[in-house]
């Protein structure tokens, strides 16, 4: 309900002033601290657009629609506000995790042969030698299927990502594989679509993927729990940088 008088929108049972993006009166719901996007109680949405879906589970209301009208509209206005590929900050962190290695070699899962910036040999493909140039083009490649394993997924469950959380998500599925997402039990896949979550419960979930299978079995990687943070990070922040985190013992 919009009041043409004083220019405000009446929503969630309080005065919303589109002009300067702000309810007029404070949120009841008093947030999270590890959340700092909550503690403000004059936003809406964590300051997305007004037509945005709230992670709460409000979301616009499109008058004299059928239910059936009314859900494909919600999953159409996801599909278009969701990025569509990743940023070049993500390509440059990916790039300097996996580093470029001109042949061939080993990663410390010792299954897989690894070339160019972390590309996987698969099954008949043969790589003598390659540049830095083919390298970065191997490495865009690689990653458009998990740009499109993320596209799909968040389009399935009406999640609305910023292109910060995207990039991070495209490159957990990238380094740790889709089913880390996409399953039905995998928790950062589940958290992220209840909408209702902290910062910290969150990390838990990336720091629960870092075990990686090695000649010695299964151990806790230490590379992979300072990837997960960087993702956390990135996620949660929009920081893109490598921090190098203290790794807990036991980890190798």
């Amino acid at each position: 309900m919009q009041d043409d008088k004083v220019g405000l929108q009446y929503l969630r049972a309080r005065w919303y002033d589109p002009s300067m993006g702000r309810f007029v009166g404070e949120d009841s719901f008093t947030g999270q601290v590890d959340n700092p996007l909550s503690l403000n109680r004059f936003t809406y949405v964590k300051s997305n657009p007004l037509i945005n879906i709230d992670p709460s589970g409000h979301y616009p209301v499109c008058d004299g629609c059928s239910d059936k009208e009314q859900e494909k509209e919600k999953k159409d206005y996801v599909k278009s506000r969701n990025p569509s590929s990743v940023s070049e900050k993500l390509v440059k962190f990916v790039a300097n995790y996996k580093q470029y290695f001109s042949r061939s070699y080993r990663g410390q899962d010792n299954k897989n042969r690894t070339i160019g910036y972390g590309h996987a040999i698969l099954k008949g493909e043969d790589f003598g030698e390659k540049t830095e140039e083919e390298a970065r083009e191997l490495l865009l490649r690689d990653l458009q299927s998990r740009i499109e394993t993320v596209s799909n997924w968040a389009n399935k469950y009406n999640v609305q990502l910023n292109q910060q959380q995207f990039d991070a998500l495209v490159s957990f599925v990238f380094n740790a594989g889709p089913k880390v997402l996409i399953d039905k039990d995998a928790d950062v896949g589940k958290i992220i679509k209840s909408g209702d979550y902290t910062s910290e419960k969150l990390k838990e979930a990336f720091l629960d993927v870092v075990k990686v299978s090695t000649t010695e079995g299964k151990i806790n990687s230490a590379g992979l729990f300072r990837r997960r943070m960087d993702e956390w990070q990135i996620f949660s922040f929009g920081e893109y940088n490598r921090d190098f985190p203290t790794t807990p013992k036991g980890y190798k």
